[in-house]
């Protein structure tokens, strides 16, 4: 049966990536940051929310390429791999089956 609302399905996988988030100042871990991981190629993006020690986890992730941005109130938007705030970072890139672990996204306090 095709679904209701003509969208494909979401896509599922086998992949994962986790890290923690931390204050780019002191190096303290933040918890309730907003992380997307939008992926082009196919054609989703995925929510997480780190926890009180600044981890947070994606699985079940179909291998692409994906962007891991970072978003908090008091503090500047940050992406995965970017030199400096504002910066677009660089792309995660996931195969079948690969877990990325220890990524770390440092977020700077906003002005």
């Amino acid at each position: 049966m095709p679904p209701r609302d003509n969208q494909a399905p979401p896509v599922t996988g086998t992949g994962g990536i986790c890290g923690r988030v931390i204050a780019a100042d002191t190096g303290q871990p933040l918890r309730r940051v907003s992380i997307r991981l939008p992926a082009p190629e196919v054609r989703q993006q995925k929510i997480a929310t780190s926890d009180a020690q600044g981890l947070f986890e994606f699985r079940e992730l179909p291998a692409g390429r994906y962007q891991l941005l970072g978003s908090k109130g008091g503090y500047v938007n940050a992406a995965f791999g970017a030199r400096r705030p504002g910066d677009m970072g660089r792309p995660l890139e996931l195969a079948d089956g690969q877990k990325l672990e220890g990524i770390e996204l440092a977020m700077a306090p906003g002005g």
